[in-house]
């Protein structure tokens, strides 16, 4: 059966008695102690002492550092280290164009949590990712099932251990063996001595469960999430915070999605998917009043929908509380504009409808608004309105984009050229173009001859209109890089985020790939040109 505290090891630790602690009789002492004055300042200097130290942890737990689980480096699979392979071998750099290691090795895994396995020969090792060695080689035969930061190392005398990269052991048996979740790099779950035990990547236990014949597990996981179905229960868990949120009986359930705030998770039935459920802050509840559920992008905010022609707003216990058109500008489920059965444009402010427009009108959708404000085409012109139904400012001829997560929206006054405003009305720069989008922390904008340009998330330019190309890099950790092609195997890469005079990286080069840490180039010698994001040339490779 599963059960839903985790048990106590099988193997009980007896605590010893303290060597140290005799009798009178075995040290031959006299028990008549002679007695001392009180001392007042060891009393007070005690009590200060106290005082102190309460004081000193009452700081360190209010100054404690929150994870921030938004920042990519924060993740498990994030490392500064990577590995080059060339003529048959791998060798350990950082993102500096440091190299790491003098040894080549034969093979290696990736780093989850900050360490790897390395094979050099017939021997293994783990290491850090600054190259350190954390078990060294010769003290393990062979390692396997390694996956999730967890090894199954056998020793040199045979016996089967779980392994941290560090080279913490955490379980030791004769039967153990290591299942991977294919969807998942953040847990895995061990199999030892008739019991399962579900380990994150750091090697916190999150459930122990004793195997049940005939009963089989299956997994689910989304970003840093992950579901076991077990003998009919599902245990849901938090990987990057090393828990499990919730847990309940009944059919089989997979992850669906996760807000980006990682507050909510929701969850769709494995056989039906009609049928959902929500966990939110540590609460669960039932979603089956709609056939869909989901988020409204860039929010923690869960809608459902029968169809797309209407969206079913829910309350504070994920009921559905009114259903409305699906063409929606949405702040929440109390402020919103829609179309109503008349075609003309609805605002509610605060749950209540405080204005109707007198037309037929049409309103610029968005999933969510940014700068509460709407856009609506009353007549022959586009404005805007406050969220109260106010007008704000603007009689545009068209407005292809509402305010983004950057505080700019796009309009035109004669329907042929754009531009960007702020949350205003102000233009935001003198750039004129034919269309744009936004993405990450740049916009690429287009002239009339269909050629790109590149903007920061401020609406600064970057570039002119000198590119037939442009791609954004986003497996670049912590970079916002773009690869922009003249012509044909004529690259220029840049880095919006960098100072000004740092930007451009390379020019007029023949990209290969680009990965989390570094990117390649192909060379006239028909080699590899390894480079770092600070556009460092750190490795030349006859290897791909």
């Amino acid at each position: 059966m599963v059960e839903k505290k985790k048990k106590a090891n099988t193997k009980r630790v007896t605590k010893k008695n303290d060597a140290s602690k005799s009798s009178d009789a075995e040290t031959g002492y006299d028990s008549e102690i002679e007695k001392k004055p009180f001392n007042k300042s060891l009393i007070f200097g005690l009590i200060g002492l106290f005082f102190a130290i309460v004081i000193i942890f009452v700081a360190v737990f209010a100054f404690r550092k929150i994870p921030d689980y938004n920042n990519p480096k924060a993740s498990p699979l994030y490392t500064n280290a990577f590995f080059v392979y060339d003529n048959g071998k791998y060798t350990l750099w950082n993102s500096d164009g440091k190299r790491l290691t003098d040894d080549e090795y034969d093979d290696r895994s990736a780093f989850v949590g900050g360490y790897a396995y390395v094979r050099k020969g017939g021997e293994y090792a783990l290491i850090n990712d600054m190259g350190r060695t954390t078990v060294d080689f010769g003290r393990i035969s062979t390692i396997n099932n390694y996956g999730a930061g967890l090894y199954v190392a056998i020793d040199n005398n045979g016996a089967r251990h779980l392994m941290l990269g560090s080279g913490r052991i955490l379980l030791s048996g004769e039967d153990l063996q290591l299942d991977l979740p294919s969807t998942s790099s953040t847990f895995a779950v061990a199999l030892c001595d008739g019991y399962y035990y579900v380990y994150n990547y750091a090697g916190v236990l999150m459930a122990q469960l004793e195997m049940v014949d005939d009963a089989v597990m299956r997994y689910s996981s989304s970003d840093d999430f992950g579901l076991v179905f077990y003998n009919n229960w599902n245990l849901v868990f938090d990987n990057r915070a090393g828990k499990q949120i919730a847990m309940f009986e009944g059919d089989r359930y997979s992850i669906d999605s996760v807000s980006d705030d990682r507050s909510v998770v929701l969850l769709e039935e494995y056989d039906n998917s009609k049928d959902y459920k929500v966990i939110s802050r540590g609460d669960l509840y039932d979603l089956n009043e709609t056939s869909n559920y989901g988020f409204v992008r860039d929010t923690d905010v869960v809608i459902g929908y029968d169809s797309y022609d209407a969206v079913s707003l829910l309350d504070k216990n994920y009921k559905v509380e009114k259903t409305v058109s699906s063409g929606l500008a949405f702040k929440d489920n109390n402020n919103y504009a829609m179309v109503n059965d008349d075609d003309r444009v609805e605002i509610r402010y605060h749950g209540d409808t405080v204005r109707i427009f007198d037309e037929k009108s049409e309103l610029v959708s968005g999933v969510v608004l940014y700068d509460d404000l709407y856009a609506v085409k009353s007549g022959e012109k586009y404005s805007f309105y406050h969220l109260d139904g106010s007008f704000a400012f603007g009689d545009y001829q068209d407005i292809s984009s509402l305010f983004d997560k950057h505080h700019h929206a796009i309009v035109s006054d004669d329907g042929e050229s754009y531009y960007m405003i702020g949350s205003t009305g102000n233009r935001v720069n003198d750039i004129s173009f034919k269309r744009a989008y936004s993405y990450n922390k740049s916009y690429v904008v287009y002239d009339e001859n269909d050629m790109r340009a590149i903007l920061t998330e401020n609406g600064f330019p970057v570039t002119g209109f000198d590119y037939e190309e442009a791609y954004n890099r986003s497996v670049a950790v912590d970079h916002e890089i773009w690869s922009l092609k003249r012509d044909t195997n004529n690259y220029d890469v840049i880095d919006v985020t960098a100072s000004k005079e740092k930007r451009l990286l390379v020019s007029g080069v023949d990209i290969y790939n680009f990965y989390a840490n570094y990117f390649t180039v192909k060379n006239s010698n028909g080699g590899y040109d390894y480079y770092t994001y600070k556009g460092v040339l750190f490795f030349t490779a006859n290897d791909k």
